[in-house]
């Protein structure tokens, strides 16, 4: 039976804010803000090589907040929270409104949603913090909970930012994303605020900088293993949504099409979360799940290569939308249980989560440029995402002959 069908975790008040909230910055970044930088970039028309530069911002502007994190958490680490939410929250409200008179100006759109992406970061680690204390019993619930409903709430929000960025052009994107941070905050509030810093919760002996947590980091070698295979897939992956404009774009085929691959990836991905959701599912070992799923991630990128239907490329993105939730929430219980096992990754847990989200967001980064380059240099798109899908499908298989070597370690596999 389903766990998702038991509602306990919803009884409690924080655990729903903090679902709440990581829910709606999800739905608002990736179902109406990076996609509405697609849709510009798909009304480009007679310019390859304007298309090709804007089609690359907005697959940068997804990494680039991530890649972040680092400055991000080291910034925030020590910040109370209730300073932390008004400040940000704030900002965000400001930058927007401003943006309203200016959102003719679709290169300063492009940089407004990318300095959106990098506050609403900071919220998300900052609420790490309130997690790993408040609900830290919880925490693969949570992750299983987040992919569940935002998922769900991304197939209805990529149609209507489709919608309304064909009715209104992109102001109606941002008045969305106007009130959705109002909800935020107001759901943010009602969380309890962690009043002492981590270091002091856990009388920790780390001093809170980025050199004493890249040592710590090193120190962890089956860690370090099992992330420097994730920073390949991750580069291997990182064109996949270039690829899919460019295909789109290269096809002649409307805006409509990207809006509906989008919303069939995003069901594909409630489904993945309802099904990490089951009871048996979870007590496998996170290694096997996180790289069956990769396999067939890369299995779906591959047919896709090959393949030039819409209708084929809806199917494929639904069921890599599905592996994909599986994959993502698999990596995210690994290393959230390998923190809160360690009291001094605990005590400076948002610059752990800093550090580990800007090695994969730095990765993620290079890719769309290689790919744009590749791309302009007249390689086939085909024979590019054939040979990056190939490579992550070895390095899954890979994982999973090495798994038994990782197991030295409980926080890695558990």
């Amino acid at each position: 039976m389903l766990a998702f069908f038991s509602f306990q975790n919803f009884k409690n008040k924080t655990y729903r804010n903090i679902l709440l909230v990581s829910v709606l910055s999800g739905i608002i970044l990736q179902s109406f803000l990076y996609p509405s930088l697609d849709y510009i970039a798909l009304n480009i028309k007679n310019n390859e090589s304007q298309f090709y530069n804007y089609a690359t911002i907005a697959a940068l502007a997804l990494t680039i907040p991530q890649a972040c994190s680092i400055l991000i958490s080291y910034l925030i680490n020590n910040i109370r929270y209730t300073r932390m939410i008004i400040t940000t929250t704030t900002m965000l409200s400001l930058i927007s409104v401003i943006m309203l008179f200016l959102s003719h100006d679709y290169n300063l759109y492009a940089y407004w949603a990318i300095l959106c992406g990098i506050l609403i970061n900071a919220l998300n680690l900052c609420l790490n913090r309130q997690i790993y204390i408040l609900i830290a019993d919880k925490v693969k619930d949570l992750q299983s909970d987040i992919m569940l409903f935002a998922t769900l709430g991304n197939v209805i929000g990529y149609k209507l930012s489709n919608l309304f960025f064909s009715k209104f052009g992109n102001q109606s994107i941002i008045i969305c994303f106007i009130f959705s941070i109002g909800a935020i905050f107001l759901a943010l509030r009602k969380i309890p605020a962690i009043n002492y810093t981590l270091k002091e919760k856990c009388n920790s002996p780390v001093t809170p900088n980025i050199g004493n947590v890249t040592k710590l980091i090193l120190k962890q070698q089956n860690l370090i293993t099992f992330l420097a295979i994730m920073l390949a897939i991750v580069l291997c992956n990182s064109g996949v949504i270039l690829f899919l404009t460019t295909k789109i774009h290269n096809s002649q085929l409307p805006t409509s099409v990207f809006a509906n691959i989008m919303s069939a990836m995003a069901i594909g991905g409630f489904i993945g979360a309802i099904i990490s959701k089951n009871t048996k599912l979870q007590s496998i070992n996170s290694i096997n799940i996180l790289s069956s799923a990769g396999i067939f991630s890369a299995v779906c990128l591959i047919t896709f290569s090959l393949n030039n239907s819409p209708l084929v490329w809806n199917i494929l993105f639904a069921i890599f939308g599905a592996a994909n939730a599986l994959f993502l929430i698999n990596m995210n219980v690994t290393f959230a249980q390998f923190i809160i096992k360690n009291k001094a990754l605990l005590a400076i847990a948002p610059l752990i989560n800093g550090c580990t989200m800007t090695s994969f967001y730095s990765v993620s980064l290079i890719g769309p440029f290689i790919f744009k380059h590749l791309l302009q240099a007249q390689f086939l798109l085909n024979n590019i995402l054939l040979s990056t899908s190939l490579i992550s499908l070895t390095l899954m298989l890979f994982l999973l002959i090495v798994k038994g070597k990782l197991a030295g370690e409980e926080s890695i596999l558990t």
